[in-house]
């Protein structure tokens, strides 16, 4: 297929796709979260005329406090990152194999990785 004029000078082709970048965020502070959990609570404007035309996107966000059930954490480097926050906010082993429902000797291989 011949390249367009427009494909040339853009760099990008009607065949090309864009792979999605997702931003999460993690937070394990001890606060509570009080931060915006989506774009529009980020603006200030308050005309609602001006408010329907502005894009409205969730905020990725873990907050680890407020997680009750961590089975869904399957990969071994997601639980690695948890487990890494919580050895360093003092968190015992037994309590992040507890928390993880993981075994002991799993959340001692985490870091020996």
């Amino acid at each position: 297929m011949k390249e367009t004029t427009a494909e040339f000078l853009s760099g990008f082709h009607k065949e090309d796709k864009l792979k999605p970048v997702i931003t999460v965020t993690v937070y394990f502070g001890t606060d509570k979260w009080d931060a915006p959990r989506n774009q529009q609570e980020m603006f200030d404007v308050q005309d609602s005329y001006i408010q329907r035309f502005l894009p409205d996107y969730p905020i990725p966000l873990i907050l680890p406090k407020e997680i009750q059930d961590y089975t869904h954490f399957q990969s071994e480097s997601e639980r690695k990152v948890i487990a890494s926050q919580m050895k360093k906010e003092g968190f015992s082993d037994e309590m992040i194999a507890h928390i993880l429902q993981i075994s002991i000797d799993n959340v001692r291989e985490l870091f020996l990785k």
